[in-house]
């Protein structure tokens, strides 16, 4: 993460969220507009997607996971009220998403596990999904929300992800 400060720091558990993309095999390259992106090779990510509007993301699983209770969510809202600014908003975004899906569907009290990927397209790093899954009743389902990444390309020959929540 760059430019941390005491307003905008992570909890230990989101600084976990910090990748080695040269770990992944990780390189940045300039796209057709110019942009320079990073690029990760396919053999290093998995064959599983996430869809917003018409866009597919194959994603990479991230050593970050969170079991967590509903309704409240008390860790993410501890974490968020000692500062966590990846907490804050990954709390804003689930309540917002639980609220839409509850407008459909009963939503069950009890654990949400929350599990975090990269999300890529033509294997360049687009955002973070984080990922949960709900008990309804005697079934379950997925929820999903994503958070934008933009690449660092001031750091030498690697890029590096800032936080743009």
């Amino acid at each position: 993460m760059s430019n941390t400060s005491k307003t905008d720091t992570l909890c230990e558990r989101c600084s976990l969220l910090s990748f080695d993309d040269g770990a992944l095999g990780g390189q940045g390259i300039v796209d057709e507009d110019g942009v320079v992106r990073l690029y990760i090779p396919e053999s290093r990510f998995e064959k599983r997607y996430h869809y917003i509007s018409d866009f597919g993301y194959e994603l990479i699983r991230l050593d970050w996971s969170l079991d967590e209770i509903l309704p409240g969510m008390p860790r993410l809202s501890l974490s968020s009220q000692l500062g966590c600014v990846f907490c804050q908003a990954l709390r804003k975004s689930l309540e917002e998403i639980l609220a839409e899906v509850a407008k459909i569907e009963a939503i069950a009290d009890g654990p949400l596990r929350l599990v975090a990927y990269l999300a890529l397209i033509d294997g360049g790093i687009e955002g973070l999904v984080i990922e949960g899954c709900l008990r309804h009743f005697s079934s379950y389902r997925v929820i999903q929300t994503f958070f934008e990444i933009e690449a660092d390309s001031s750091k030498s020959d690697r890029l590096t992800k800032t936080r743009t929540v």
